[in-house]
């Protein structure tokens, strides 16, 4: 019994494949005179749709500020420099732990919007920061810092100087040659050019600096006690 209803319901199968087959082609099937037509409702679709398309992009309005290359990968540590008032700095730490050393926005140059009158990267007569030479993975050549070096000198045109300290212990991989130019490049953040040198930090002391300086709280903080304007810091 179970041989005959195979050899007969084989066939059938077949059939009905080879049936709907030729349905789906027939139903697919498009003539000359079809193609001409579909071609022209694509053209007129295309053509309302490039007419279109500027007005919908200029009525639509972004309500999100994306962050910037430096809000995204970089922390920044800062030091308030209680010896000599107005001399703040900050560190800002990437996410490789690379740091770039800048002025804090507590800083009287950046706080008073200070005139730069020139940066200087040779702290003595013997040590010149930007001949500084780095080669291969273990940074041979590198000069050492200690948190009380002198990355560079900045005077101003009030003819006040001052000596900024790099406040970690590291090598020194480069100084911002750029600043010697465009020294207003002080003001803007530190991914357009608004750092003056960049450090790798002695991994062993690594913790002990990101809890020796201050976090973005903790500097708001003392800062809103000190001086509540300086919540006004923008990194645009």
């Amino acid at each position: 019994m179970d041989e005959v209803f195979s050899d007969y319901s084989e066939p059938v199968t077949k059939k009905r494949k080879v049936s709907d087959l030729e349905e789906n082609n027939k139903s697919h099937s498009i003539t000359i005179g079809d193609s001409q037509k579909l071609s022209t409702t694509i053209e007129d679709l295309e053509l309302t749709e490039s007419k279109t398309a500027p007005h919908i992009l200029h009525s639509f309005k972004f309500t999100t500020v994306f962050p910037n290359v430096t809000e995204r990968y970089l922390t920044p540590y800062y030091c308030i420099n209680e010896d000599v008032p107005g001399n703040d700095t900050c560190i800002w730490v990437h996410s490789n732990r690379i740091c770039l050393i800048g002025l804090a926005p507590s800083h009287e140059i950046i706080e008073q919007k200070k005139k730069v009158k020139c940066i200087s990267f040779k702290v003595s007569d013997k040590l010149d920061r930007s001949s500084n030479k780095v080669s291969g993975k273990s940074k041979h050549g590198a000069q050492p810092l200690q948190p009380s070096s002198t990355i560079c000198t900045i005077q101003c045109e009030d003819e006040k100087v001052y000596s900024v300290k790099c406040n970690m212990t590291g090598k020194l991989m480069e100084v911002n040659n750029v600043l010697l130019e465009k020294p207003e490049l002080l003001f803007h953040p530190p991914h357009k050019g608004g750092y003056l040198a960049i450090a790798l930090p002695n991994m062993v002391r690594f913790e002990a600096l990101t809890k020796e300086l201050l976090t973005q709280e903790l500097y708001h903080a003392r800062m809103a006690v000190k001086k509540p304007s300086i919540n006004n810091i923008t990194t645009e």
